[in-house]
């Protein structure tokens, strides 16, 4: 989470595949709310085409949409 946390913080996007697991885990560790947080980061930290991929990745781990996720 901190490995992810310091690539955002520099205006990089991490691999998505793995910010997409960390996701999903802190989910199952009912920790939603970190979760969303870090979902957000990286749709601000996407850009152009990787935007929308994000976007993707985003709505298959929370089909309501981050907004709407309950912490």
């Amino acid at each position: 989470m901190e490995v992810c946390k310091e690539c955002l913080a520099n205006d990089w996007a991490p691999l998505f595949q793995a910010v997409k697991g960390l996701i999903q885990g802190l989910v199952k560790s009912r920790k939603v709310k970190p979760a969303k947080e870090l979902g957000m980061a990286m749709r601000k930290a996407t850009k152009g085409d990787a935007k929308a991929e994000w976007e993707n990745v985003e709505s298959a781990i929370f089909p309501q949409g981050l907004a709407d996720s309950t912490a």
